[in-house]
């Protein structure tokens, strides 16, 4: 019976990481980037990214290391853009990197108020 728990477990989070894919929809709303899918397939990929928030918003692509590999402009509120990018096999972040002020002079940091995803490039 151990055993059988053990193998549905495992299972279970195998299904759970979801297939590889070398396309994906990039979602941006306040304060959120939700990419459909978070593994890759290592090598070219494709996003297609849509801002269905109120606010302009922005998708950086970073490595693990912090270097940034992808920094496209200010996507505005209902519009969509398309990335194309090579990721080799790793970690990479994907946020919107857009600090404005308020009308009352507060600044607003879209990654620090959460506008941040990870995803990862597997050479499987």
């Amino acid at each position: 019976m151990r055993r059988l728990l053990i193998l549905v477990g495992a299972l279970a989070l195998a299904a759970c990481q979801g297939p590889l894919g070398s396309s994906a929809e990039i979602a941006l709303d306040e304060f959120e980037i939700k990419p459909s899918i978070s593994r890759f397939e290592a090598g070219n990929v494709t996003l297609d990214v849509i801002n269905q928030g109120e606010f302009g918003h922005t998708l950086v692509i970073t490595d693990a290391e912090g270097h940034v590999l992808s920094a496209g402009g200010v996507i505005d509120s209902g519009q969509t853009s398309q990335v194309s990018i090579d990721l080799a096999a790793g970690d990479y972040s994907f946020t919107c990197r857009i600090v404005a002020q308020d009308d009352e002079g507060n600044v607003i940091d879209h990654y620090e108020q959460g506008m941040s995803a990870e995803v990862t490039a597997r050479a499987d």
